[in-house]
């Protein structure tokens, strides 16, 4: 199974369809390839083509986003 089957299969399965999913790969894609997983992932990186600090810096961006979406605590909790 390569990448573009797993990520097929968290897509189509409702317990992981949310996942953020960072792709990093050092594969030459396609257009159709490039279209499905920048559709499908919450970030993509070709190797080479970023430095180590993009990729946190993606991470950090990703984390907080999800943070952002979380609900609030229930009144009187933390």
């Amino acid at each position: 199974m390569d990448g573009f089957e797993i990520l097929s299969r968290l897509r189509a399965d409702p317990a992981t369809v949310n996942l953020p999913v960072v792709v990093v790969t050092a594969k030459e894609l396609g257009a159709a390839e490039r279209e499905f997983l920048e559709s499908q992932a919450t970030a993509l990186l070709l190797k080479g083509d970023f430095r180590p600090e993009d990729l946190e810096r993606t991470i950090m961006r990703i984390l907080d986003r999800e943070d952002r979406c979380a609900e609030p605590p229930p009144p009187g909790r933390p």
